[in-house]
């Protein structure tokens, strides 16, 4: 009953005009506030109402739930996103960073170098190294390390390396670093 009255007297303050936005404005105006604000604000009302429900009654926390996810979604579809499941907006209101590529394919945003060309012969990141030749491969170090400004820090707890730079830095110095390169050695002895 309570929740009824503070519905009725926000819906009353909202279309007399006595309610105001961010900068002082009133935010309904008679014949000039758009339908989908006007939806929008009386959303927002109900939404307060339902919240004393629920504070008050246990049982209204699926309705506000269901309504808070409905509003989620169509102001997801607003900005053209397409929400195929309610539950989706669950989920992605956890995301605080999304990652996509040029074409808008969702990426874990790390290259990776999947193939190479090196002394004449074709080799896939995951096959053994170790069919390199030793001159090979320290002449890839060589290169690597002196041609990127990216960085290999060695955690002094022993936990997993961390590498710096940019995207294709990084890349190209952790198929170094697998490849057994030295990085601090080979910088600071071509200094």
């Amino acid at each position: 009953s309570v929740a009824l009255v503070v519905l009725v007297a926000l819906l009353v303050r909202y279309f007399t005009g006595t309610t105001q936005d961010a900068d002082g404005k009133p935010q309904f105006i008679k014949g000039t506030t758009s339908i989908s604000d006007i939806v929008d604000d009386c959303v927002k009302i109900f939404t307060i109402a339902v919240t004393i429900v629920v504070v008050a009654v246990p049982e209204g926390l699926p309705l506000a739930v269901t309504l808070t996810l409905a509003y989620s979604m169509r102001k997801m579809m607003a900005d053209k996103a397409l929400v195929r499941r309610l539950s989706a907006c669950e989920t992605m209101g956890s995301a605080t960073t999304i990652c996509s590529d040029k074409t808008g394919t969702l990426t874990l945003n790390q290259m990776t170098v999947v193939e190479t060309y090196a002394g004449g012969s074709r080799m896939d990141v995951a096959d053994n190294p170790s069919g390199l030749h030793p001159k090979l491969v320290a002449l890839i170090s060589e290169g690597v390390a002196q041609n990127t400004t990216g960085n290999i820090f060695h955690p002094k707890d022993g936990g997993e390396v961390e590498i710096s730079g940019s995207p294709t830095e990084k890349a190209i110095l952790s198929w170094a670093y697998k490849l057994g390169m030295k990085f601090e050695t080979i910088r600071s002895e071509s200094a």
